[in-house]
């Protein structure tokens, strides 16, 4: 298996943030740390302080006020799971919301 890099990362964010007629942040990414935050690992099995990403941004086009700029927040250990899980959640809920349209 070939490991992950940051350019992977950054592949994923521009095919999920292709860039339009906007203007804003459609993603944003913060590392978080507290205490006991991110405790999924088998070797977390004892209370630690740790760290892990969380990732916000619009389901839709950015800088409007309509029903699908709702953000999307989520949080992970790795960056590369909180990135998929993001991109997930977001389809999901922009599926929804077209669904709601009858679109």
């Amino acid at each position: 298996m070939r490991k992950k890099t940051i350019w992977d990362a950054d592949e994923a964010i521009r095919r999920a943030c292709p860039v339009g007629m906007e203007d804003g942040a459609k993603l944003t990414i913060k590392f978080v740390v507290g205490f006991e935050r991110f405790n999924n690992r088998p070797y977390h099995c004892y209370e630690n302080w740790c760290g892990g990403y969380r990732i916000s941004g619009p389901i839709g086009p950015v800088g409007k006020d309509w029903p699908e700029s709702k953000t999307i927040t989520v949080e992970r250990e790795d960056l590369d799971d909180a990135l998929h899980w993001w991109i997930k959640q977001r389809d999901e809920a922009k599926a929804s919301f077209l669904s709601g349209l009858g679109v």
